[in-house]
C-alpha cells in the first residue's frame, strides 16, 4: 500500500495552487487529452469545489483543463485572498 496521499481539492482556503500543481504533474506523466484532464480533475474534487464546477457546467461545459483551472482560480483564490493593510 502506498503512503503517498492523493490530493483532493474541496474549495478550502489555501489548497488550490498545490492541487493544480499536483494535477498538472499527473497530466504531464500521462499525456492526457483535454477531456480526460477534465474528468480526472473532477475525480479529485469534492465539497464546494465540486458543486461549483457542476453549477458552471450546467450553463456551459468546460472545453479544456485551462478553462476549468481559470474558473477555479478566479473564485477560490479571490474568495480567500484578503486585502493587504496597504490596500485599506
Amino acid at each position: 500500500m502506498s503512503s503517498e496521499k492523493v490530493t483532493v481539492f474541496s474549495g478550502v482556503s489555501g489548497d488550490l495552487r498545490p492541487w493544480i500543481a499536483y494535477m498538472e504533474f499527473g497530466f504531464s506523466l500521462f499525456k492526457n487529452l483535454e477531456l480526460d484532464k477534465l474528468s480526472w480533475a473532477k475525480l479529485f474534487m469534492d465539497g464546494t469545489a465540486k458543486e461549483y464546477v457542476k453549477r458552471l457546467e450546467r450553463i456551459s461545459p468546460f472545453k479544456s483543463w485551462h478553462e476549468m483551472k481559470y474558473a477555479l482560480l478566479l473564485v477560490f483564490c479571490l474568495l480567500y485572498t484578503s486585502p493587504s493593510p496597504r490596500d485599506a
